[in-house]
């Protein structure tokens, strides 16, 4: 089976799809990407054929920080760019699975009689009275509330790419759309979220498979310099805010090493997309760049990060407390979850992150047993097959079954 993946966004958004994509390809079926041009490198050499779908998102968001409405302009023209991209690959697949800002798969799959599912990896984008649309930070509200949000949320985005869409679907020869967000959930969901983290809505219109997490093997060993540092004394803190930038990353990096001092902890700090480290000088800090986290948040005290859906799951798979410090979109809703679960204290949005509040976070989370042991415990309930179901998944939906 020729199957065309179709993931926009950042890594979080492609890496789950490229360990879709590796189970599927075990399994004799041919995977063909369509992605941001910037993970080219990054999946072309892995044996995949790799079609470009336009904007480099990682630079994008780089350049807008986390003033999400900028970017909404600018998706409005990567409308025409899926569609063009796209047009010719879906003529040749057998299934279709996009992912994250993707509107063009549904209306080519509906033109070609080509099965289409989209792929979530948060059901905060599922319309519900439970919490509040993505663009919306503040997850506490009431119910009615909530629904207002999903309402702006809708009107938001068919005015900025109702006739967009529609634009291209009637150049397909398909009817208009009236309800853009709708319209994109309207296809076979597969929800790839772990379900002892987060379920769908019982008032959402939630139809499809929730499969768990979709986890990229992760067998490579940590290296000599990182064990050298692990075995150097107790179980360092792990700090990464992955695709996030940061305008002053020096002193974020100053704050972070202040508040670990003030908690006793030592740091691996991850590097990411802020550039964070360069101003690290401090034998109990060791600075690294992309590392397998399977192998390591098992090995560390607590796991601090931007709340993105993977490594949440990945610090709750690995029984570690977690400090999630949203930066914009699911990421709240990712913090309140761990909150609510006992994995971790209350979440700390980027712009009220200081010293002192990060401090009682890490002590909350290495200074009581009571965070650390609900961790260790819930760990042991998660999917640990995630793949396997999206696959049977994907494989059920390709058949008509």
């Amino acid at each position: 089976m020729r199957i065309l993946l179709a993931p926009v966004g950042t890594r979080g958004d492609v890496q789950p799809m490229l360990a879709l994509a590796l189970g599927l390809r075990a399994k004799g079926h041919v995977v063909t990407f369509c992605a941001p041009p910037n993970f080219k490198s990054w999946l072309a050499p892995l044996g995949f054929a790799f079609w470009s779908s336009g904007l480099d998102f990682q630079a994008f968001v780089n350049e807008i920080g986390t003033r999400v409405h900028r970017a909404l302009p600018a998706l409005r023209q990567q409308i025409h760019v899926q569609f063009e991209a796209m047009a010719p690959l879906a003529a040749d697949a057998d299934m279709i699975v996009g992912a994250s800002v993707h509107c063009a798969g549904l209306s080519l799959g509906q033109k070609l009689g080509i099965p289409y599912a989209y792929a979530l990896f948060s059901p905060s984008l599922l319309p519900s009275g439970g919490h509040p649309s993505p663009t919306c930070p503040w997850q506490r509200l009431p119910r009615w509330l909530n629904r207002a949000t999903w309402a702006a949320n809708r009107w938001l985005w068919n005015r900025l790419f109702r006739r967009a869409l529609n634009g291209e679907r009637a150049g397909l020869g398909l009817g208009p759309v009236r309800d853009t967000w709708g319209h994109i959930l309207s296809a076979p969901l597969l929800l790839a979220v772990e379900p002892a983290l987060a379920r769908p809505p019982a008032d959402s219109s939630f139809h499809g498979v929730q499969t768990g997490s979709w986890f990229l093997p992760e067998p490579e060993p940590l290296g000599p310099e990182i064990e050298s540092f692990l075995a150097a004394g107790p179980p360092p803190v792990f700090v990464g805010f992955g695709s996030m930038t940061d305008r002053r990353p020096d002193s974020t990096t100053s704050l972070i090493l202040k508040a670990a001092r003030a908690a006793g902890q030592r740091v691996i700090l991850s590097r990411g997309a802020a550039g964070l480290g360069a101003a690290a000088r401090d034998e109990a800090v060791h600075i690294v760049d992309q590392l397998p986290h399977a192998q390591l948040f098992p090995r560390v005290a607590a796991v601090v990060h931007h709340g993105g859906a993977g490594t949440t799951a990945a610090a709750a798979r690995a029984g570690v407390p977690q400090v999630i410090v949203p930066h914009l979109l699911d990421q709240f809703f990712w913090g309140e979850r761990i909150r609510l679960l006992g994995l971790g204290p209350a979440p700390i949005p980027r712009p009220r992150l200081g010293v002192r509040r990060l401090a009682r976070a890490l002590v909350a989370c290495v200074g009581d047993v009571e965070i650390p042991t609900s961790a260790r415990t819930f760990a042991v309930g998660m999917v640990q097959d995630g793949v396997a179901r999206g696959i049977a998944a994907v494989e059920a939906l390709a058949s008509g079954a």
